[in-house]
């Protein structure tokens, strides 16, 4: 997700005009699909990783990563056009909220083992 983001948002930044029809923003909507996939993808594969062995702290913040990225999603598209930005952020500062958290729990956990 993270690779997918960083390379193909450099490589196809949405452009200037509103056309839905240029290569660049098709472009930019197909790395967005992307990178949301494969973000949903990594929160389920965690989410069972933690539950089955046992860290449900680990578990728990994993789920309500998973819940706010769901819900900003959702409002994403109920939210008038003035606000998009801000509900925007709630996805997108939850995952980078998650990425440290999960960064410290492998760092705390491999200092245990």
């Amino acid at each position: 997700m993270s690779l997918f983001s960083a390379i193909g948002y450099v490589l196809f930044p949405l452009s200037a005009t509103a056309e839905v029809t240029d290569i660049q923003n098709i472009m930019h909507i197909v790395v967005t699909i992307l990178v949301v996939l494969l973000t949903i993808s990594a929160l389920i594969v965690l989410m069972v990783a933690f539950y089955k062995n046992n860290q449900m702290n680990a578990y728990s913040i994993t789920l309500l990563s998973f819940i706010l990225l769901m819900c900003g999603s959702a409002l994403t598209g109920k939210a008038p056009k003035d606000y998009f930005g801000l509900v925007e952020r709630i996805s997108v500062y939850t995952v980078v909220l998650y990425l440290g958290f999960i960064s410290y729990f492998n760092y705390k956990y491999h200092q245990n083992h």
